[in-house]
């Protein structure tokens, strides 16, 4: 006796509807995406170019002027080095950025209102109805 609810949650679950299937293997495009495909591959491609070209040196060194293979690697790994800091500065340089950022707009200065000295009418008032007393 098979149930059909069963029958019917696992027709849904599993492959249920072709059109609605998931890829079995999604590529992102997120953020470490784009930092390998951008800054990382770029680099290792880079450095691999200029480590061959040593290695050649290296090899150049040892077969053809039949010097020492580690004082060969030393003297040229220093030198490679040195040229890859100065690869790096001058590309930092390359992209530093110029300017002093965006300007703020100029505020007008807010006008202070000179009051104007109001009479006192209270006083006034006073002055008269002592002298209403005083003559009436």
């Amino acid at each position: 006796m098979t149930n059909p609810y069963i029958d019917y949650y696992v027709t849904q679950a599993g492959t249920g509807i072709a059109g609605f299937q998931g890829v079995r293997h999604q590529r992102g495009h997120g953020f470490f995406g784009r930092l390998m495909s951008k800054a990382v591959f770029p680099l290792l491609r880079f450095l691999g170019k200029r480590a061959v070209g040593v290695g050649a040196d290296i090899a150049s060194d040892v077969i053809l002027d039949n010097k020492n293979l580690r004082e060969s690697a030393e003297g040229r790994l220093k030198d490679e080095g040195k040229q890859l800091a100065k690869i790096g500065i001058e590309r930092d340089k390359k992209f530093a950025q110029e300017g002093k950022g965006r300007k703020e707009k100029k505020r007008k200065a807010k006008q202070k209102k000179k009051k104007k000295k109001k009479k006192n009418k209270s006083k006034r008032r006073r002055i008269t109805t002592i002298h209403s007393l005083m003559n009436g």
